[in-house]
C-alpha cells in the first residue's frame, strides 16, 4: 500500500507538497497538483485523498467489475448512474462513483472506499458472486445490491424478476405455436443468466413442453462471440428448434446475424426473443421481440431502500423485483 512519502520521493516532491495536494489544500501550482493527482490515478491509490463532502451526506455508487466483459455493455448503466444521483439528491445525499476492478489489488480499492466516508453504499452487481460480498459486508457500511439478487444471502436488493420475464417469453412463443423450443446461453457466469435459464425450464414443464435440453446453446459474449460460436453449432447441426429465447438482448443479436449468414430467414425458419428491450432491438432485422424492464425505476429503489437503511437503522433486510412485460415485434411467427 502507497504512502503520501512514496508519491513524494517517485515525484522527486517534497512530502509537504504533495499533503497540500491531498488534502485539497493551497499552495502548490497547478502543474504540481496535476502531477500528483495523475501518479496517484496510475496507482490506483485513490484512497490517499481527502474526501470533503459538503454536508457529510454521501452515497457511494460502487461499480463492481469482475472481469468487465458485461458491465461495459450492460442496459441499466448510465440510466442507474442519472437515477441514483437525481434521487440521492432530493434526500439531500452526494454521489460518489467509486470503481472495483476483482483483477487488481483490492486492498487498496477497500481503502479508497474506507476514505470516500460514506454514509452508505449502492453497488452496481452485474459481475459480482456472492463469494465478492465478504470484502463489502467487513466495511460495516449500509449498502444495497442492485441488478442482482443473492437469494442465500441476508443482504438489501434491487433486482429484475428474472421468472416473471422468462416466463412471459415462454408463453408468448407457447400461444404462437412453438413446441420446439431451445435457449442461448452464455458461457460467461452471471446471476441474471442463470436464474433465466432455471426459468425457462420450469416455465417448459408448467407448459407441457418436455426435452428442450439438447436445444440448449451455448454461446461466447458479447454479440460478435456468439455469432461465431453459433455459425460453428449451425455447421454441425440439422435438428433446430423452431424459436430461441435468449440470454439477452446482446446474444439474440449476434445469434441473428449468424442465422442470417447460413440462410436461415427470422422468423420464417426460426423465431427468437432477447431480453432487456435494449436499443438496439429496433435497429435489428426483423426488430426483436424481447422482455423489457422499467430500467429508470432501478435507481430510485435502490436510493430509498439504503436511506431507509441509513436513517431508520433499519437491522433488517428487503429484496426487491421489478416486475417486467414483453414486447412483441417482428422475430417471433405464428405456427399454424
Amino acid at each position: 500500500m502507497y504512502r503520501a512519502k512514496d508519491i513524494a520521493a517517485m515525484l522527486n516532491l517534497s512530502p509537504a507538497a504533495v499533503s497540500l495536494v491531498l488534502n485539497n489544500k493551497p499552495g502548490v501550482s497547478e502543474e504540481v497538483r496535476h502531477t500528483v493527482l495523475d501518479k496517484i490515478k496510475e496507482l490506483g491509490c485513490e484512497y490517499l485523498l481527502k474526501r470533503i463532502t459538503p454536508n457529510g451526506k454521501t452515497i457511494g455508487f460502487v461499480i463492481y467489475k469482475r472481469h468487465g466483459r458485461i458491465i461495459g455493455q450492460s442496459p441499466f448503466f448510465s440510466l442507474l448512474i442519472e437515477s441514483i444521483d437525481n434521487h440521492a439528491r432530493k434526500h439531500g445525499y452526494s454521489i460518489t462513483i467509486i470503481h472495483i476492478d476483482k483483477t487488481s489489488l483490492l486492498e487498496s480499492q477497500i481503502e479508497y472506499i474506507k476514505s470516500c466516508n460514506c454514509a452508505g453504499l449502492i453497488i452496481f452487481a452485474t459481475e459480482m458472486l456472492s463469494e465478492d460480498l465478504s470484502e463489502i459486508k467487513a466495511l460495516n457500511i449500509p449498502f444495497v445490491i442492485t441488478d442482482n439478487y443473492f437469494v442465500e444471502e441476508a443482504v438489501d436488493s434491487v433486482a429484475i424478476n428474472n421468472e416473471q420475464g422468462t416466463y412471459e417469453a415462454v408463453r408468448h412463443l407457447y400461444e404462437m405455436g412453438h413446441r420446439k423450443i431451445g435457449y442461448l446461453h452464455s458461457k460467461i457466469y452471471l446471476t441474471s443468466f442463470q436464474e433465466r435459464k432455471q426459468y425457462f425450464f420450469a416455465a417448459l414443464k408448467k407448459f407441457g413442453i418436455k426435452g428442450m435440453e439438447k436445444y440448449v446453446y451455448s454461446v461466447g459474449y458479447p454479440e460478435d462471440e456468439t455469432c461465431s460460436d453459433f455459425i460453428k453449432i449451425l455447421n454441425t447441426t440439422k435438428d433446430l428448434p423452431t424459436a430461441l429465447f435468449a440470454d439477452n438482448d446482446i446474444i439474440a443479436y449476434g445469434a441473428m446475424k449468424a442465422l442470417k449468414e447460413k440462410g436461415l430467414r427470422i422468423p420464417d425458419d426460426i423465431s427468437i426473443i432477447g431480453f432487456d428491450n435494449r436499443p438496439t432491438c429496433l435497429m435489428t432485422e426483423p426488430m426483436l421481440t424481447t422482455i423489457d424492464v422499467p430500467k429508470d425505476v432501478f435507481g430510485a429503489l435502490a436510493v430509498s431502500a439504503l436511506i431507509n437503511k441509513i436513517e431508520s437503522k433499519y437491522d433488517g433486510f428487503l429484496k426487491t423485483e421489478i416486475g417486467t412485460s414483453l414486447i412483441s415485434r417482428d422475430s417471433v411467427k405464428h405456427l399454424d
